[in-house]
């Protein structure tokens, strides 16, 4: 070996154990696994709010334009009326009406 071969290997060497890191000791703290499965999760339950929103949104709208279906018709005279049992026969199930 000559003299600058080992000079480069002794300097690589010592270039190496200076750039080793230190464990984590806190038990507290992530782990990067730890660290992506709770990214993942957090991105999950965000779309699940999310749509928890659209859905609920999206019954809000209906059963307003149910409500002034309701009132259209009570301003009707009373031979051209929806009696509620037909307005509430298929929606009993989904729909507890008033």
């Amino acid at each position: 070996m000559s003299v600058m071969s080992l000079h480069c290997h002794v300097f690589i060497q010592k270039e190496v154990t200076e750039t080793k890191t230190e464990d984590i000791e806190d038990p507290g703290a992530y782990s990067i696994e730890d660290a992506k499965q709770k990214a993942e999760y957090d991105k999950m339950m965000q779309l699940a709010e999310e749509k928890k929103m659209r859905v609920r949104s999206t019954i809000s709208d209906l059963r307003d334009q149910f409500e002034k279906l309701i009132d259209k018709n009570n301003k009707l005279p009373e031979h051209l009326r929806l009696h509620r049992k037909v307005h509430c026969q298929n929606l009993s199930r989904f729909y507890k009406c008033f």
